[in-house]
């Protein structure tokens, strides 16, 4: 029953906010490429990953405040107000809908791409 509470407890906020700190850092590590290995200025730098490290930081933001409200009114409560189980159903499919987006974000700027290559062609 130890395993049940656990992932009960930490699956709903835990799968949002540990990729929402991995994010953060990848932003961080932007930022540090556009200061250590500039593409000409580091103004330039900075003013070129712009949309990047706006896209990374409101995306980190975001999946944090989820993982505070799901953290503050779900994870909270145990059982037998919420049962284990439908908390560790509520973290997978929280899981799978997040690696769902992630994996098809950016699909249509990739696929736009491979055609103004084949139209260059």
């Amino acid at each position: 029953g130890k395993w049940e509470f656990v992932f009960g407890w930490l699956l709903p906020h835990g799968v949002t906010e540990i990729p929402a700190v991995l994010i953060a850092a990848q932003a961080g590590l932007v930022i540090g490429g556009c200061l250590l290995k500039p593409s000409g200025s580091r103004i330039a730098s900075f003013r070129n990953k712009l949309g990047d490290l706006v896209a990374l930081i409101f995306g980190a933001a975001l999946l944090l405040v989820w993982s505070g409200l799901v953290e503050s009114f779900l994870s909270q409560y145990h059982e037998p107000a919420i049962p284990y189980s439908w908390k560790i159903i509520f973290g997978v499919v929280e899981l799978i809908l997040l690696i769902a987006y992630l994996g098809l974000s950016g699909q249509e700027k990739n696929q736009s791409e491979e055609v103004q290559q084949d139209a260059a062609k």
